[in-house]
């Protein structure tokens, strides 16, 4: 989970050496007790709290500085989303101006349904492209039940799974059999639809098994009539 920080990186020697030395300290104190009894073995109690205490605080260190790194990841993945609402915008206009035109040889009913389509075709095709260009967060295009339909560099980065393996599986793949037992991919999707985003902090599984921490914004896209036709989580 420290892979991406040199800053946790150059705690993890130190955190190393501190916990063989309470290892050993441990021993000890467990080989004189059965040596001399408990009396003997409690006396060697106290100069181990600095080791503890040095332990901790470097435990610290390194929370504080993962959470300042999720705070700035978060503040990033914002800006992102800022950026992409002008394109989606602006796809979706085009879509609508295409529509529009081609309904004027055809039937007021035939044009509706052009403008219906159109629109969310050319505004998913402008959003993927713009979504394979990032590579140092993951964004996630979903169907209406959670069903990965694009997955981006960041995504694979993150979670050690290629687009070819993961499109058309369900987002709760990547959620602890716990979460998905207590339902909270569904409840994630139908806060969304309810509310058109809902941000979520949690732990996810990657490919190999080991977890990591996530701040998510999931949002829900609607047709030009309100159909809900997607979700996007990054």
């Amino acid at each position: 989970m420290t892979l991406d920080n040199p800053v946790q990186q150059r705690q993890i020697p130190p955190l190393e050496s501190l916990t063989a030395e309470k290892i050993q300290r441990a021993e000890t104190i467990i080989r004189l007790g059965r040596a001399q009894g408990l009396a003997a073995a409690a006396t060697q109690n106290g100069p181990g709290q600095g080791t503890t205490e040095e332990f901790l605080a470097v435990v610290a260190e390194m929370q504080s500085e993962e959470l300042r790194f999720l705070a700035l990841r978060t503040a990033e993945t914002k800006r992102l989303l800022s950026q992409t609402g002008p394109l989606l915008f602006f796809a979706t206009a085009l879509g609508l101006l295409i529509a529009a035109g081609t309904g004027l040889s055809v039937e007021r009913d035939s044009s509706r349904r052009a403008l219906a389509e159109l629109a969310p075709r050319e505004s998913e095709r402008k959003y993927r492209t713009l979504i394979q260009g990032v590579r140092e967060y993951a964004i996630l295009m979903l169907g209406l039940q959670g069903e990965i339909r694009s997955w981006n560099p960041g995504a694979e980065r993150m979670t050690g799974c290629t687009q070819e393996e993961i499109t058309g599986h369900n987002f709760s793949f990547f959620f602890s059999p716990d979460d998905v037992e207590r339902g909270r991919p569904e409840e994630i999707l139908r806060l969304a639809a309810a509310s058109g985003q809902h941000e979520k902090q949690g732990m996810r599984v990657r490919k190999n098994s080991s977890r990591f921490l996530v701040h998510a914004s999931y949002t829900a896209s609607r047709d030009p009539n309100g159909q809900l036709r997607r979700f996007s989580d990054t």
